[in-house]
């Protein structure tokens, strides 16, 4: 589920095209808070590897591994930003990805206030067909989070976003 970022990922499009389609992704509905807090087990003890985990995600069909979105955590953590994704209210302020997704599910238009049963249908879905794999930056790389995520959303075209203009 985890991509550990290396600089050259913005120079060689090939290369980390590569390594992502080779992650294997976290399905959501197995997805815990220590997955996205870096809390790695060590026979009976946890160790807390990181508590500072940022850098880019991706959402993707579990089975095509066709990406639905790619988004960011530059300003927030991993575990403080993905869970919000997942907000039910329709109008929630980050919860991007299902408010996009119940409004693709429905067809209906993106940027569209989607009902509250269209939101709950949009969970289930991504819950039993969408992963997560988690691009995690070094704290030094902290300014190419930007960067990676506009390359991925021209690279990768996913489905619920919109391209952004690739600053490299």
């Amino acid at each position: 589920m985890l991509v550990n970022y290396k600089n050259e990922f913005l120079s060689n499009d090939d290369n980390l095209i590569t390594v992502i389609q080779n992650t294997i992704g976290k399905p959501l509905s197995k997805l815990t808070i220590s997955d996205l807090a870096s809390i790695n087990k060590t026979g009976d003890q946890d160790l807390m590897t990181e508590n500072d985990n940022r850098g880019v995600y991706i959402f993707r069909d579990t089975l095509t591994k066709n990406p639905f979105y790619v988004g960011k955590c530059s300003a927030r953590v991993f575990v403080e930003r993905i869970p919000m994704h997942f907000d039910l209210r329709p109008t929630g302020w980050f919860n991007q990805y299902l408010k996009y997704l119940a409004n693709y599910l429905e067809e209906q238009i993106k940027n569209q206030i989607p009902s509250d049963g269209a939101m709950r249908h949009a969970l289930d879905y991504a819950l039993k067909h969408h992963e997560l794999v988690l691009i995690k930056f070094d704290v030094k790389e902290y300014k190419h989070i930007n960067d990676l995520e506009s390359k991925l959303r021209i690279h990768l075209n996913p489905i619920l976003n919109s391209k952004k203009k690739n600053k490299t």
